[in-house]
């Protein structure tokens, strides 16, 4: 009887070890609703290593949007924004990036390069930012 209590007393303690010393990964995210062309507030990135990136949108409105392209941007210094990649249609009915795209930067934000059609058409965006692949399982 001793033994068992001893051996469920030990699990219970790795267990709480276990639980104390997982570092949880870091994320961003930032949501946001544009019904226009132009750029989100800037997201600050710097001392995250944060690395790869995604973007999640959803069209609305009356009627939808019918033309329709965004991206993310970097930038190191806050003031000169590059491409983090390349705008992607997001009028073909797609509602993420299918993959996770790696770039470093100090600053990101998420610019509505076109727009247009539709009935009061609206995307709504979701960025998020990893420190690890999460499409290979960290």
């Amino acid at each position: 009887m001793k033994r068992i209590i001893a051996a469920v007393c030990l699990l219970f303690c790795i267990g709480m070890l276990a639980a104390q010393t997982s570092v949880p990964i870091p994320q961003r995210e930032a949501h946001g609703t544009f019904t226009a062309v132009g750029s989100s507030s800037v997201i600050d990135q710097q001392g995250t290593s944060i690395g790869y990136h995604n973007l999640k949108w959803k069209l609305g409105g009356t009627v939808p949007a019918t033309t329709c392209t965004i991206k993310v941007e970097k930038s190191d210094d806050n003031t000169t924004f590059a491409d983090g990649f390349t705008a992607v249609n997001c009028a073909d009915g797609q509602t993420r990036l299918k993959d996770w795209v790696f770039f470093s930067a100090r600053y990101i934000k998420i610019t509505l390069v076109t727009f247009s059609g539709g009935t009061s058409p609206r995307i709504d965006y979701e960025y998020l930012g990893s420190i690890v692949n999460p499409a290979s399982g960290g």
